[in-house]
């Protein structure tokens, strides 16, 4: 997030001059700066909590906090005065009381923050005692809460309040033996005592209205042990563990995340243990920290792969495919005269087409970041970008005045509670475009409408007769029957108010793929078609007669597909509901590595090339393999094609001033990311879409009750059958109260049936977050295509498959 620079100060932190904003506080420009302040409570661009007392300073002769304090001018500030350091050490002295003595065994060891500040301080004795109390173990979701390690400094509330917008935790009263602060009064500083009377009143709670899933953003911000991941606990030590950092693909967010590996077992097989994050700057998201695990094994022949290219009319080209896998296909299509196909990429980049036709500003995440307002349409950002939502949270609670409002037909409980500014709406399925039409109204309304806490549409979001705002909007408006209609009132909405078009992509590489390849008309494969498969199976009902893909959904992490086939022998089904037979014949023809064994790049919704690389080895041929032996003038290393994205695209002439080797992923201490090549906004002029047309899709019926829709925490094949971590299943999604009112039991078969008979039937769940008499149905699921045709809504009635065995969504 972008702060506001009003004015420029000087300041002096241990005689050295620093210049600074009016607006931050001594903490953030000593970090940025590289001076070390302690802190153990502090998130950084987070609501300070003052819980620890460490980060005191002397400015001017007097205490001060770091984390809360304002730099004022002139300012002379000393960070390690042995009077500070002793106080120090006595809030250190503090926390260890009766912390328990086990760091040879806590997963947090060799990265724990209280064991390292007690070392670097040199607390060698312990001065202080009280009688210990016996203190209950707690979990939720994914997480597992130890109140004996947790030393209150509530880093956690603060992350799930201020980064998520969640605000599921809470520092609760115990029951635990008083401190005699009469006694202890005389014997400490005053800090330490502070200190150690918060920890001995209170523990961490869960409070939250709905149950947690898939996030366990809590531990990662823990200092101490006390919040672990349950899969995680007791399972690999801290020093072990090999870190890569990486990015996360499973959205066009494309989030920094770090895959943590080592051997598991004697034969040195690697596995990833746990995904973590730079937790100052970015969370992540359940998928990003949960499924991000598969692994893939040799399999196939070159000589069969070239064959299928050459007996092939066209490709399928799959939403996972990275930079370097797209520019060989690039390749491969001029040798072969091949058609390319992605059905989403298409209708994505046709919505882009008319957004530049009529001249619209289209936005990256920096726009969103310096706007005063945004409105979500079309879009729900639980399943498309679970972390914009974060970032349009702390957008909600640090930037004042902004304003936020979300239309979309099915209600989101979870946007409502951001803020009490927020405002959030509902539509018909089929009144998309009439929406628009409305909101406009409204906006040209808000000019005279006096504003208030409960309104959106007011005067407070013009400056100067126009709005500094962002309007997002996703793949509900591309594939909708008037998506060229939605197009051109955004881009009236935009010229006339001053908005700037934020479109989401469908898949995590998708702007990459419409800057790299000239997508072919998917209206032109029938069921005749000769299709090879990168990455994906079938298209439009067609099946590709040879796949090139990760043949991770083939072994569930067992080592090979024949001990996967062995281990089958008496299951009645594989995960999903898939026959075994079904499934082993969904298999690839040949094994390209998973994006956890790949080097390679994508391009994220803030316009950035960022770079993937692998956390765990492979032992099989990946595409730069197969155009080797087209070609053996063409490079057999995926990495050597980044510099060849440039011939592609003058978009990426940045990307070829650096190898991929060098690319940085990192955080710099002031939080502004060193993330790959920004690639700026001028790539959007050069992407392939000028060519482009809507594919086919479906009216939308004003009874519709379906939305097509990946099931929370799931993207793609990949989070929804590779990983074994993930708490929410594929399936069909209600709300609590649908469920309720219907007799909806969670997890248990249910069939629906289309007007014309055509059913598709899956365990039924709970979502927690949804409102309204609606089902959320995963694409994933057998015969889904097929009922919604193209569109993303369809009319169902439904019924009990309890009388149905074979009625199976999940594993």
């Amino acid at each position: 997030m972008q702060e506001q620079i009003t004015q420029e100060l000087r300041i002096h932190i241990n005689g050295r001059e620093i210049a600074c904003a009016e607006n931050e506080t001594i903490l953030q420009v000593a970090r940025r700066e590289g001076i070390e302040i302690p802190a153990i409570c502090y998130v950084s661009k987070c609501s300070p909590t003052l819980a620890c007392k460490l980060c005191m300073v002397e400015v001017d002769g007097k205490r001060a906090y770091a984390c809360s304090a304002k730099v004022k001018e002139g300012m002379q500030i000393l960070t390690h005065t042995d009077e500070i350091n002793n106080e120090r050490r006595a809030i250190l002295q503090a926390y260890d009381v009766n912390h328990p003595l086990q760091c040879g065994v806590c997963d947090k060891s060799g990265e724990c923050e209280l064991q390292n500040y007690t070392l670097k301080f040199n607390v060698r004795a312990q001065e202080y005692f009280i009688a210990d109390s016996p203190k209950a173990h707690d979990s939720w979701g994914k997480v597992a809460y130890d109140p004996n390690l947790c030393i209150m400094c509530e880093r956690c509330v603060t992350t799930c309040k201020d980064n998520l917008g969640e605000a599921n935790l809470k520092a609760q009263k115990a029951d635990f033996t008083p401190l005699d602060s009469v006694l202890w009064k005389e014997r400490m500083p005053k800090d330490a005592l502070s200190v150690w009377n918060r920890k001995q009143k209170g523990v961490i709670g869960f409070v939250g209205e709905t149950p947690c899933y898939d996030c366990a953003e809590c531990a990662s911000v823990c200092p101490v042990g006390a919040l672990i991941v349950k899969d995680f606990k007791y399972s690999a030590n801290a020093w072990e563990l090999r870190k890569t950092y990486t990015t996360c693909t499973h959205c066009a967010m494309g989030c920094l995340i770090i895959a943590e590996s080592r051997h598991h077992n004697l034969k040195g097989a690697q596995k990833i243990y746990r995904i973590s994050n730079d937790f100052e700057f970015e969370p992540i998201c359940g998928s990003g920290r949960f499924a991000n695990d598969e692994k893939s094994h040799k399999k196939g022949d070159l000589k069969d792969a070239l064959q299928a290219f050459k007996n092939a009319q066209g490709v399928i080209v799959g939403d996972t495919c990275n930079n370097e896998e797209l520019a060989i296909l690039h390749i491969l299509q001029k040798h072969f005269h091949l058609k390319l196909y992605n059905k989403s990429a298409q209708d994505f980049g046709a919505f882009l087409k008319i957004l530049q036709t009529n001249g619209t500003k289209l936005a990256s995440l920096e726009s969103l970041e310096n706007a005063s307002c945004a409105l979500s349409i079309g879009v729900r950002l639980e399943s498309s970008a679970p972390t914009l939502r974060y970032k349009i949270n702390k957008l909600l609670k640090f930037n004042k005045g902004f304003a936020f409002a979300s239309f979309h037909p099915i209600k989101s409980k979870i946007l409502a509670r951001l803020h009490r500014s927020v405002l959030v709406e509902t539509y018909a399925p089929n009144a998309l475009l009439e929406t628009l039409g409305q909101i406009k109204a409204r906006l040209a309304q808000s000019a005279e409408v006096e504003p208030n806490e409960a309104s959106f549409f007011n005067k407070n979001l013009f400056e100067n007769a126009r709005i500094n705002g962002v309007i997002l909007v996703g793949e509900e408006a591309y594939k909708d029957a008037n998506a060229q209609e939605i197009a051109q009132n955004l881009s009236m909405l935009g010229k006339e108010f001053g908005f700037e078009i934020l479109c989401i992509p469908p898949f995590g590489n998708a702007l990459g793929m419409l800057g790299i390849l000239q997508l072919d008309d998917c209206t032109e494969i029938t069921p005749q078609s000769a299709l090879v498969g990168v990455r994906a199976r079938s298209l439009q009902g067609v099946s590709a007669q040879y796949v090139l893909d990760s043949n991770v959904l083939d072994s569930f992490g067992i080592a090979d597909s024949v001990d996967f086939i062995e281990s089958t022998e008496s299951l009645e089904s594989t995960p999903q509901g898939l026959t075994k037979s079904a499934h082993i014949s969904n298999a690839p023809d040949f094994a390209l590595p998973a994006h956890t064994q790949i080097e390679g790049s994508v391009v994220n919704l803030s316009l950035n090339l960022l770079p993937l690389r692998p956390s765990l080895p492979y032992d099989g041929f990946d595409l730069g393999d197969v155009a080797h032996a087209l070609d053996s003038q063409n490079s057999a290393f995926l990495s050597d094609y980044t510099s060849y994205l440039q011939e592609l695209n003058t978009g990426f002439a940045n990307a070829s001033k650096n190898s991929l080797q060098d690319l940085p992923n990192y955080y710099k201490n002031d939080g502004s990311p060193a993330r790959g090549v920004p690639l700026g906004k001028d790539f959007f002029a050069t992407l392939k879409i000028s060519h482009l047309h809507f594919s086919p899709r479906a009216q939308i019926t004003e009874s519709a009750n379906a939305l097509l829709c990946h099931s929370p925490s799931h993207f793609n094949e990949i989070t929804a059958r590779a990983s074994k971590n993930l708490q929410n299943k594929v399936g069909i999604y209600v709300s609590k109260e649908f469920a309720e009112a219907q007799n909806i039991e969670s997890s248990a078969p249910l069939i629906l049936k289309d007007p014309k008979g055509a059913t598709i039937s899956a365990n039924a769940y709970i979502d927690y977050d949804l409102e309204g008499e609606f089902f959320v149905i995963s694409p994933l699921l057998e015969n889904a295509h097929e009922i919604f045709k193209g569109s993303l809504y369809a009319s169902l009635k439904y019924e009990s498959a309890d009388s149905n065995p074979n009625a199976k969504g999940n594993a």
